[in-house]
């Protein structure tokens, strides 16, 4: 004699969707991947760094733990864990920009710092920026100090701070992959190039939006612009606009 089957169990068809919609919605949002230790560390030095970092951050339960730092409050992560970008625009930041920290974001390609009041040498925060950032948005700060003359992510914004000083005719020669770049809104002065240049500017090959306007340059940086822009038509927005003595 064959043995009994056990009866097919059945189950209602709402019970049945209560138990299948919380594992597909568990597969269509996996849990964030856990920051990588050196990152970690460096996201803690960065707010330890400031004199006001109120809400900028969801900061977990306990720091030691670290299981998903991946989905706090502006940061992206990377599938390795580790952060690609740290955007952190308005949140009240403030204090001195930690330099130092930025480079140890050895992954990071997008930055967002913008709308806080960090202050520092501008100089120092762009040479800070690991090599593999391609934004960077700096703007309505306090930086001051000169423009350097330093590699350049592709996308730069550090309007409206309080950078001054001329522009060196050789400011992008590192920059060769710049494609905008916004320096309206500061105190900057003088003259665009030299009056010896004869070439175009090393970026002129990539850059497409230039904004340089609400500064205090001299009647000669008219000329200047002039001249980059007859020897240069790739430019789709030069933003020059007030702020060119006359």
């Amino acid at each position: 004699m064959a043995p009994k089957r056990a009866p097919l169990l059945l189950l209602p068809p709402l019970l049945l969707l209560q138990l299948l919609i919380p594992r597909a919605r568990a597969a269509a949002n996996p849990d964030p991947a856990p920051c990588h230790p050196d990152d970690l560390r460096t996201l803690l030095a960065f707010a330890g760094n400031l004199t006001s970092a109120a809400d900028a951050f969801l900061w977990p339960s306990s720091s030691s733990s670290a299981p998903g730092c991946c989905a706090w409050d502006g940061v992206s992560c990377d599938a390795g864990g580790r952060m690609s970008a740290l955007r952190l625009p308005a949140r009240g930041l403030a204090g001195p920009l930690p330099s130092p920290v930025l480079t140890a974001l050895s992954f990071l390609q997008d930055l967002d710092l913008s709308w806080n009041t960090l202050t520092g040498a501008v100089a120092a925060a762009l040479t800070a920026l690991p090599g593999t950032i391609h934004t960077a948005n700096l703007s309505s700060n306090l930086l001051h100090g000169v423009f350097p003359g330093v590699p350049l992510p592709d996308h730069l914004d550090a309007s409206n701070n309080s950078i001054f000083g001329p522009l060196a005719p050789d400011l992008c020669a590192s920059a060769l992959v710049l494609r905008v770049l916004d320096l309206s809104t500061n105190r900057l002065t003088g003259a665009l190039l030299s009056s010896s240049s004869a070439s175009p500017p090393p970026y002129a090959a990539t850059l497409r939006e230039l904004s340089l306007a609400n500064n205090a340059f001299t009647h000669a940086a008219r000329a200047d612009v002039r001249r980059m822009r007859d020897r240069e038509d790739t430019v789709e927005d030069w933003g020059i606009g007030e702020g060119i003595g006359g």
